[in-house]
């Protein structure tokens, strides 16, 4: 446990360092005085003076802040007079590196662990029963362009949208053609990825661990219901209604069954309690030369940062209920947790929360790094420099704008901990 609380300080302060140090390096960089750069808040503990900068290192661990010299509204030297392009380029440094983190934390992900990947054997929805597809067929040929992975597949359908396709497919050892009548429509979904019921990671102090469930366990039956595939698996783990289930898996050639606690966690995303018993799926690995994960990498870091606009938006819009939203203590959690999946997971997540932070700041609320830039931008525009009465209003603004989130954030952390 102890070790798990460390890792979330690391987690959580290393996203608030980098940013800031983003900040100092790039005010650095354009020649522009840092007065205090400090890793830490709080009593100091250690302070230095470099040339123009005093750091420090201060007790306590979550996060730092930098101060440049004429950062006031009404300074006439420093930071406050520096053109608009010195001041853009410090302020977005800070998101920027955010960005950089996210993609060093992944490209080491992928690097080490490879990315995950789904062969092209498929479990058929209702549409794909009718054209005679069955649970395990190998989708191996496209209007004859050949399929090696689940990425290429998705890629040839998105090809071929609203168009008839023939599909070739292996069922054991036979090759089977279907000709050209399967219509690609994104509406219609004609199967999903068969994913084998078979455990990579038990989550520490979970019911699996309890229950004895390890790495490669195969799952073989819940309750009277014979397994197919992971997504059956967690399905009926996560819609159970019962406390107890009856589980049955395989180790190497040895059969075990016991029954298992089902644990419920609130879906973040909705209000529904979801049944879980700590386990994720093991997936083929795939390989990444340096260059091709860092790559994916980059790939990868630009989806996520779409996306959490993407969802920022749906909750502004009502699509997604304002109750998602999660404050310090649903992070903690989150990092807590991830702690306990272990490294792979955690450098996930890790890589995740230093993205999402980069896009937060840059929106343009005043406070926030997209809106002091904005007001900058605006000084620029209309020649003038605001009055510190401006500022002032813009930030207050800001803060209770913040202020209100914040709270709302703290309001649905502590309702989930209620509920919980």
């Amino acid at each position: 446990m102890f070790s798990s609380i460390i890792l979330v300080i690391i987690v959580i302060g290393s996203l608030i360092i980098v940013h800031e140090l983003g900040h100092l390096i790039l005010a650095k960089a354009s020649g522009l005085p840092v007065e205090q750069f400090s890793v830490g808040f709080g009593p100091i503990i250690f302070r230095k003076r470099f040339k123009d900068t005093e750091y420090r290192l201060s007790l306590i661990p979550l996060g730092g802040y930098i101060k440049l010299a004429g950062d006031e509204t009404d300074a006439t030297f420093g930071f406050n007079i520096a053109p608009l392009s010195k001041k853009a380029l410090v302020i977005l440094a800070g998101p920027a590196f955010n960005l950089f983190l996210g993609i060093f934390l992944t490209w080491v992900l992928y690097g080490v662990f490879g990315v995950s990947t789904f062969s092209t054997k498929i479990v058929p929805e209702a549409n794909g029963l009718k054209y005679g597809l069955q649970i395990g067929d190998e989708i191996i040929k496209i209007n004859n362009e050949t399929i090696p992975d689940w990425s290429v597949l998705e890629k040839v359908l998105n090809k071929y949208k609203n168009q008839n396709v023939s599909f070739t497919i292996k069922r054991g050892d036979n090759i089977i053609s279907i000709p050209g009548s399967l219509p690609i429509n994104p509406e219609s979904s004609f199967f999903r990825p068969y994913i084998e019921p078979v455990i990579d990671i038990v989550k520490k102090q979970s019911p699996a661990e309890k229950v004895g469930l390890r790495k490669n366990d195969r799952i073989l039956q819940v309750d009277s219901v014979p397994i197919y595939d992971w997504y059956q698996f967690t399905e009926l783990i996560r819609m159970s209604k019962t406390p107890k289930r009856y589980l049955k898996w395989i180790r190497e050639n040895t059969i075990y069954e016991d029954s298992i606690e089902i644990s419920y966690a609130q879906d973040e995303i909705g209000s529904q309690k979801r049944g879980i018993i700590g386990v994720w799926v093991k997936l083929p690995q795939k390989k990444l030369s340096f260059f091709q994960a860092l790559v994916s990498a980059t790939e990868r870091t630009v989806y996520v940062a779409i996306q959490t606009f993407v969802i920022i938006y749906k909750v502004i819009a009502g699509e997604i209920p304002k109750s998602s939203i999660g404050g310090p203590v649903m992070v903690g959690k989150l990092t807590y947790e991830g702690a306990q999946w272990g490294i792979k997971y955690l450098l996930g997540l890790w890589a995740v929360l230093s993205i999402n932070l980069c896009v937060i700041n840059l929106f343009p609320i005043p406070l926030l790094d997209g809106g002091r830039i904005l007001l900058y931008s605006l000084e620029s525009a209309f020649r003038k420099k605001f009055s510190k009465k401006i500022w002032e209003i813009s930030f207050y603004l800001g803060y209770a704008l913040v202020g209100l989130i914040v709270i709302l954030a703290l309001f649905n952390d502590i309702t989930r901990i209620i509920k919980k």
